[in-house]
């Protein structure tokens, strides 16, 4: 149906305004926002990360780093080089509009945390790559204008925008040409 997804937005806002219906799987955040409560569904971690329950066992790790060192040697292999890019999930960049009971459950930690600490304090025998995380270009972003849409779990054309620059300019010290 090609307005199947039209249908949808309509039903989901008919249940909301008239009804004051939400999925089980929305987070009612501050000013309109929508969070994805993973909790609801089987499909996913992100509540349960960003609450630092999803922390990586070290059994886990060696098999990050194995898969990892792996793809390196294969790519390596082959002349080709790779940058390792983390992007952050709305709740990271947005906690603030999260509500408070939310807020309070939040953890020190995330499982990107892991990822970015593997690779960063591995041997260079063992794991060369570099890691750009994303957070902290996105965070300072954040005053220019919505990065996320606000009903969605994935960032918008102005958050894209962002992470694109932070990935090319990280990518012209090895590769000057790159423009912006």
């Amino acid at each position: 149906l090609p307005l199947r997804r039209n249908f949808i937005g309509q039903y989901g806002w008919l249940r909301r305004t008239l009804f004051g219906l939400y999925s089980s799987r929305v987070i009612l955040g501050k000013d309109g926002f929508f969070f994805y409560n993973s909790d609801a569904s089987a499909d996913g971690f992100t509540t349960k990360d960003f609450r630092g329950k999803t922390q990586p066992d070290d059994k886990t790790l060696r098999v990050w780093q194995r898969v990892l060192a792996e793809r390196q040697a294969w790519l390596t292999e082959r002349h080709v080089s790779y940058l390792i890019v983390a992007a952050p999930n709305k709740h990271t960049i947005y906690a603030d509009q999260l509500p408070h009971e939310e807020l309070r459950r939040r953890g020190s930690k995330v499982r990107l945390d892991a990822l970015v600490e593997l690779v960063r304090s591995a041997t260079p025998t063992t794991l060369t790559w570099p890691v750009l995380d994303l957070r902290p270009s996105l965070l300072a972003k954040k005053s220019a204008g919505l990065l996320y849409h606000k009903t969605d779990s994935h960032w918008n054309q102005l958050g894209a925008f962002y992470g694109d620059q932070a990935i090319v300019e990280r990518l012209r010290a090895h590769y000057p040409q790159l423009r912006q």
